[in-house]
């Protein structure tokens, strides 16, 4: 029983932490989450106390159930896997370090059984402790996380917490119950601690500076494409200032032939210069398509 409560407690703060991170982000389906996630977390309860009332040993149970939950989230979450497996990577941290500190506690100050009721209480105490500041936390960073597009990086860097949380618990042993009594283990889960902390810092650097050159990148491709289209523009007004000159230099020209024709008094060449420059000018026409002249136009 107590195996049981203990297993409980550290399983259903796992999720609501997930949950908790990812309710705003998109879904493929969230009640299908919901149900897949209860019914994963009622086989491993089962599971647990059938593996207990056997003796056997549940690590191994943990885990695997552990695995199956990444999987829902992974199959129902409209997210990178890269993404969600780092967030989910620092979820399964701070649920090792609430339960090893819970664990050493109860083993060594109370001199109680690692999976006693000691344990459960001490671990809700652990997350009445640090939950609430822990999701902010979790949620500002799962919040950057999503909106920082960068696949090679989500791809790539959660091998760097994996590997990190990797090492503590073999280092740890930690599917030997007994190894929770020494010094070895409270300063391995205080390390696990430091660097959680340490990597979701520098994590927050690095987004809000590939965010910055995001931007900058950006910026930089609107400016380019508002010179370039102030260039076209600048080569229209060229054209337009060159047709201009033209059209003035044509009407002085035309202008001294007339003036010219008048002070010789020869109507007669006047009047066939004119005929001759309206007849090379393109007959207009206008076809109405609707009332509106603007649109006509």
């Amino acid at each position: 029983m107590e195996t049981f409560l203990f297993v409980l407690c550290t399983t259903i703060p796992s999720h609501i932490i997930v949950f908790s991170l990812y309710w705003n982000f998109p879904w493929r389906s969230r009640p299908l989450a919901l149900g897949l996630i209860c019914c994963n977390i009622l086989l491993k309860m089962l599971t647990v106390s059938w593996i207990s009332l056997q003796g056997g040993n549940i690590r191994i149970v943990e885990w695997i159930f552990s695995t199956i939950g990444f999987l829902i989230y992974f199959l129902t979450l409209r997210v990178s896997w890269g993404k969600a497996l780092y967030t989910f990577v620092f979820v399964v941290d701070y649920l090792s370090i609430v339960r090893g500190l819970a664990t050493f506690t109860s083993v060594r100050i109370f001199s109680a059984d690692s999976q006693s009721w000691t344990s459960c209480l001490l671990c809700l105490l652990f997350y009445l402790l640090t939950l609430p500041w822990m999701l902010r936390f979790f949620r500002r960073t799962s919040q950057a996380v999503l909106n920082t597009e960068a696949p090679f990086l989500w791809n790539t860097i959660w091998l760097i917490p994996a590997m990190v949380t990797t090492v503590i618990l073999l280092f740890t042993n930690t599917y030997d119950p007994t190894s929770s009594i020494g010094w070895k283990f409270l300063l391995a889960r205080v390390v696990l601690l430091i660097c959680v902390l340490a990597v979701y810092g520098l994590l927050l650097r690095g987004i809000a500076s590939v965010q910055r050159q995001s931007m900058l990148e950006l910026q930089a491709r609107q400016s380019e494409q508002i010179l370039s289209f102030q260039r076209t523009q600048y080569a229209h007004l060229q054209d337009y200032m060159e047709e201009i000159r033209r059209a003035r230099h044509d009407l002085r020209q035309h202008q001294r032939m007339i003036l010219s024709f008048l002070e010789s008094g020869n109507q007669e060449e006047l009047r066939s210069y004119l005929q001759t420059q309206m007849a090379a000018q393109p007959a207009e026409s206008f076809q109405s398509y609707c009332r509106n002249y603007a649109v006509n136009g």
